[in-house]
């Protein structure tokens, strides 16, 4: 690379970041003229001027009506400028085998509307991908003054590779071999951003319910599968597989499996042990004890701060403290790790999805480390 070739990427990298904290104060503060931007981001007032054509022209700003202060008789009041309303939007979808969940957030970082659609497992993915491209234009249809998808964030149960190919999927194995994420941005035309569903609800566990920076967040079902946190960075192993615990063979998955094939039937098992029936109770402890063996497998190796556990399963005050206490039960010695239920619910993964495809959006626009947009308020979602 040449001297003058390195320094003009220097020059453009530095546009870039000045545009980028521009950016940020307005979206934090609101509308601000020149003068306000300059103090609030330490740069000069003509280094401002020049970066904010940079902000309307990728469609992030506009320049308001001039704010006449009480008592200002002369002179010409100084322009303002505001992130626009209709900037774009951002779009997260959790692929789930029964309902696909959506969230659609504003460059601003706030979720602005989410639905839940049933879905049919059993179509065949370019059905189910028509069907998902319909869903999320409803959505965007009724949030119009948000403007045009910018990019989306998928969230589904499977190990994707760097490049978006499916690699395993217990859920949908007829997706396995598939690229995932081409397959998605032929449907919307953007960026797509690919995440594994547990990887995606541990960041938004993180990042959005408080969780610590080192955690496991493991779904409790038939077998376990979990999202691995250190550092609050996501631990994929060599494979993408960490945490995988359902790839070992087990005594037990294919007897849970007839018992419970699915929710319904487990929450009617719950709702017989709570009314006292002593046997749906003895079931449930050993689903229990089942689970509690693999968890204490994952605290061991991992020794995070926290375990949360993450499921329909756990949602019952029942099953959660019998799973709680067989975890505690099957440790040896106390690791001090902490164990409770996940915080946010069935919405992470779909939040955690669309806080990826932020974070990828800032990227393009500005280049690699920079935040300008993330999910900053998520109380629509829960």
């Amino acid at each position: 690379m040449t001297d003058q070739k390195a320094h003009a990427e220097l020059l453009g990298a530095m546009r870039l970041d000045n545009v980028a904290r521009c950016f940020e104060h307005l979206r934090d503060a609101g509308a601000s003229t020149v003068a306000d931007l300059a103090a609030a981001v330490g740069l000069s007032r003509p280094a401002v001027s020049k970066r904010i054509p940079d902000l309307i022209a990728l469609g992030l700003v506009r320049e308001e009506a001039p704010l006449q202060k009480r008592g200002q008789s002369t002179g010409r009041p100084a322009s303002r400028y505001a992130v626009r309303d209709d900037s774009g939007a951002v779009v997260g979808v959790d692929l789930g085998r029964h309902t696909n969940r959506i969230v659609v957030a504003n460059l601003n970082g706030a979720v602005v509307d989410r639905a839940d659609f049933p879905e049919d497992h059993t179509l065949p993915i370019a059905r189910r991908l028509e069907r998902l491209r319909a869903q999320v234009a409803d959505l965007l249809g009724r949030n119009g003054e948000l403007g045009d998808l910018r990019a989306v964030g998928a969230a589904i149960p499977g190990r994707p590779d760097g490049d978006g190919l499916m690699t395993l999927s217990m859920v949908f194995p007829e997706w396995n071999g598939v690229n995932v994420r081409e397959a998605l941005e032929g449907v919307f035309g953007v960026p797509v951003a690919l995440e594994n569903d547990l990887n995606a609800a541990a960041l938004a566990e993180n990042r959005l319910g408080g969780a610590p920076a080192d955690m496991v967040l493991a779904l409790v079902w038939h077998q376990v599968a979990s999202g691995i946190l250190t550092d609050g960075a996501l631990q994929r192993g060599r494979h993408g597989a960490a945490g995988d615990l359902y790839r070992l063979r087990s005594t037990h998955r294919d007897d849970f499996r007839e018992r419970w094939p699915s929710m319904p039937e487990f929450r009617a098992s719950v709702a017989a042990a709570e009314d006292g029936d002593p046997a749906e109770l003895a079931l449930l402890e050993q689903f229990a004890a089942a689970a509690g063996e693999q968890l204490a497998h994952l605290v061991v190796a991992i020794d995070p701060e926290t375990l949360l556990l993450y499921g329909e399963a756990v949602e019952s005050e029942l099953v959660c403290s019998l799973v709680e206490r067989a975890t505690a039960h099957a440790v040896l010695t106390p690791a001090g790790t902490r164990i409770e239920r996940a915080r946010l619910g069935a919405a992470a993964p779909a939040l955690g999805v669309t806080m990826v495809a932020l974070e990828h959006l800032s990227a393009r626009i500005f280049g690699e480390g920079h935040a300008a947009f993330r999910l900053l308020d998520a109380r629509r979602a829960q």
